[in-house]
């Protein structure tokens, strides 16, 4: 049995003309629920099930896009499940993946936000390298079973030298850790890695855009002057058929587009990390004279803190008194930082 969420019946049909073959013992499939998936399979007595590919199928029980981690992850465990009650074998089509580098800015960012991406990345390859600066978390990252390289992207200096000087650092880490695939977070680590890609052996990368970043956003001249360049370099990787972007929104998706990066149909729409619903549950409201509300992220101007306080004098001014409190960092490497003055 062939399942398919990539294509339709009839394109599938018109190639194996093109290529004249016989498909008349194989029973094919178009669906992306991997239940009907499976129920279908069962049905007629499948004796091997393709499904082409797993990041489209979606699981009812999982409230979550195509191709996310839970997604993926439920999927896969349901074909499993199946295939133990039919006293049969699940194994990938693919071999399984040797190393996997994964590219991130620091390493308090891959404990916050990347936990289960990292578990994902070790559940399909033998190797995981985590290749990220440290600020004393390095230990935690590595008790998840991964390698961790130290790696400072110098994020917070916008000279073209030092810039240089880390997109040769980023081709050498590369040829030493010679990945199958490089999976990249961050608009910035993206854009350098993209012009390092020119220098390293060739090899497969995944962009992970979790925002523009103050490369996307900001509006002030030098970035306006760099951002033609480095949106040329992004889509000179991501053009490549052996390249996928994840974004984790299409607004995001629409901005590379804009600025002339072409991903083509390689590209999947993530949703945001989120929060743990477990780890932090909805409280009832309790009742008091003073609105209190909380601001949580780091301390930088592009996250709108400096509008949240705009807001609150607004208010106070009209009579309406709310008590803001800032949790966050200042993250004084980000160009954009807010300091606590």
């Amino acid at each position: 049995c062939y399942a398919t969420g990539e294509e339709s019946l009839r394109q599938i049909g018109q190639r194996s003309l093109r290529l004249g073959l016989d498909a008349s013992a194989m029973n094919l499939l178009a669906d992306t629920s991997i239940e009907n998936v499976l129920e279908q399979a069962s049905r007629c007595g499948a004796k091997v099930l393709v499904i082409d590919s797993m990041q489209t199928m979606t699981s009812e029980h999982v409230p979550s896009a195509p191709g996310s981690v839970a997604q993926l992850r439920e999927s896969v465990g349901r074909c499993r499940q199946s295939s133990a009650i039919d006293n049969q074998e699940t194994f990938p089509l693919r071999q399984r993946l040797n190393k996997i580098l994964l590219l991130i800015t620091e390493d308090w960012f891959a404990l916050s936000h990347f936990q289960p991406l990292i578990a994902t990345l070790s559940e399909i390859a033998d190797e995981v390298v985590v290749a990220t600066r440290s600020s004393g978390r390095i230990g935690e990252i590595a008790a998840l079973g991964v390698r961790v390289e130290e790696f400072d992207f110098r994020r917070s200096s916008l000279n073209p030298l030092h810039q240089v000087g880390t997109v040769r650092r980023i081709a050498g880490l590369i040829r030493q850790e010679a990945p199958d695939v490089v999976h990249v977070v961050a608009m910035q680590p993206m854009v350098l890695t993209a012009m390092a890609a020119r220098l390293a052996p060739r090899t497969r990368f995944v962009m992970h855009l979790t925002g523009l970043g103050f490369l996307g956003i900001s509006q002030g001249r030098a970035m306006r002057a760099i951002r033609p360049a480095a949106m040329a370099a992004l889509g000179g990787v991501l053009k490549r058929p052996d390249a996928w972007l994840l974004a984790e929104n299409p607004e995001d998706h629409g901005f590379l587009i804009e600025n002339g990066v072409e991903t083509c149909d390689r590209v999947t729409i993530l949703p945001g990390a989120g929060i743990d619903e477990e780890k932090f549950p909805a409280l009832p409201p309790r009742s008091a004279t003073t609105v209190k509300a909380a601001f949580v992220g780091r301390m930088i101007r592009s996250k709108g803190v400096e509008v949240l306080a705009q807001a609150s004098r607004l208010l106070r001014d009209r009579g309406n008194v709310v008590d803001i409190s800032l949790f966050g960092d200042a993250d004084a490497d980000n160009p954009e930082a807010i300091s606590e003055a």
